[in-house]
């Protein structure tokens, strides 16, 4: 989806560039805010598609005789018929490509939900293993000893950690096959 509307806005801005570059500046349709290179013409369609002031923008680059047509070197007037189906289609474009975007994160959210309640793993879980974590980190740096694993493991019970009853044996065959990536002799917070 970020794609398509990445794709959607170098389209756009390319077009507005062809269209609108030479266009006279007015209220809306400024130094900052303008058709004139491919970079502000994409930074002009982020704007627009937040919905600030498009309309302006539309009708600054409708401009028609006697507003325009003073510049001897090109012809800086609009395009009355042209500047509406530019900006409506962009925005009825990006407004549709957006909203898929917002409903595939909520859809996203929800599948990760749905998939935490099946597990085993519950949310008392992982505030048990931040708490017990902070036994082992006392200063906070998100770290521990790797040496302090199976000691951590055991403390913190299943379904995260090992059951007490496990030999030692096990508790350090079990600790292998988890891959937690060891740095310096610590092993960090987040892996």
């Amino acid at each position: 989806i970020g794609g398509f509307l990445g794709l959607l806005f170098f389209i756009y801005g390319i077009l507005g560039v062809n269209l609108f570059a030479q266009v006279k500046q007015g209220e809306y349709l400024t130094y900052h805010a303008n058709f004139e290179t491919f970079p502000n013409a994409i930074l002009l369609l982020f704007r627009m598609v937040t919905g600030e002031n498009w309309n302006g923008v539309m009708h600054d680059t409708m401009v028609t005789a006697p507003d325009c047509g003073n510049d001897t070197r090109w012809n800086d007037c609009g395009d009355p018929e042209t500047a509406p189906l530019y900006y409506v289609s962009f925005l009825l474009m990006a407004g549709f490509v957006l909203t898929n975007l917002f409903v595939a994160i909520i859809l996203d959210n929800f599948g990760t939900t749905m998939q935490l309640e099946k597990s085993e793993l519950r949310l008392n879980d992982l505030h048990r293993f931040i708490e017990i974590w902070a036994d082992f980190d006392p200063t906070a740096e998100l770290t521990i000893r790797t040496l302090l694993l199976p000691t951590f493991l055991e403390r913190l019970g299943p379904p995260l950690g090992i059951s007490r009853r496990t030999s030692r044996v096990e508790i350090l065959k079990r600790t292998r096959n988890y891959c937690i990536p060891e740095h310096g002799g610590v092993i960090h917070f987040i892996e």
